[in-house]
């Protein structure tokens, strides 16, 4: 997927005309349009602020990434420590740690009423 029709996606998600896109990133619009349709790519600085106005990375515009919102790449202090455990494992202890992981997501109940505090 191209710059361009992320853009599209974006801006429809984030409900933001191209005229509001453009007023927002200081650049005329015939400009933010060419970005839009493929027919120009953005300077550095210009895709830095394509990415903070649309609530996403970098990345994601460039398509090295499909996960588009900031919120997604950031771990809980939980989910943190899980993974840094996983890394500490041997590669045969993080294969047994996901099977487990499976199993135990493939049998929870509905509603864990034990677990409710």
């Amino acid at each position: 997927m191209n710059i361009g029709t992320r853009l599209c996606i974006l801006l429809e998600e984030e409900d933001i005309s191209r005229r509001e896109f453009a007023e927002r990133l200081h650049i005329n619009y015939n400009t933010a349009n060419g970005y839009i349709k493929n027919r120009r790519l953005p300077d550095c600085q210009t895709l830095l602020q394509m990415a903070k106005v649309l609530n996403t990375s970098t990345d994601y515009l460039m398509g090295l990434t499909n996960i588009k919102h900031h919120r997604d790449f950031y771990y809980s202090d939980s989910e943190g420590n899980l993974v840094s455990n996983y890394r500490s494992l041997s590669p045969t202890l993080q294969k047994a740690l996901v099977d487990i992981s499976y199993c135990l997501y493939k049998s929870q109940p509905k509603e864990l009423t034990i677990w409710k505090q």
